[in-house]
């Protein structure tokens, strides 16, 4: 990927990194080798946020969960690839749940159902 030099991503804390995404920040939490995302980024955003993965020497397959903020496309739009590349599964608030499920191209009945949501 061509990405500036100065581009990079970058440790927060021990075990938390924020990724190079578009839109929202992306931020990758790594627990017991498994890593948890909150939030996508914008559409497009995927190729980075694998690429970020690589150089802090991760595999997007090991993207067991994403938790989103909210459904606003800079915060969840880069879902439906983060899925397709992953076995993640999705925690969202229940009232954004079903505005994510249409959204998302492809989206079936079957993964709104089971779509995992959390209660304030």
């Amino acid at each position: 990927m061509n990405v500036l030099p100065q581009m990079r991503p970058s440790a927060i804390h021990e075990g938390v990194f924020q990724l190079l995404s578009f839109g929202a920040k992306v931020i990758a939490v790594e627990h017991g080798g498994d890593l948890l995302l909150v939030d996508t980024g914008a559409r497009g955003s995927y190729p980075l946020i694998s690429w970020s993965l690589d150089k802090l020497g991760f595999s997007a397959s090991r993207v067991r969960s994403v938790v989103l903020t909210h459904s606003h496309p800079d915060h969840a739009g880069a879902l439906s690839s983060l899925i397709a590349h992953t076995d993640a599964s999705v925690g969202v608030h229940a009232d954004d749940a079903g505005a994510l499920c249409r959204s998302s191209p492809g989206a079936s009945d079957e993964r709104s159902r089971n779509a995992s949501t959390t209660a304030p």
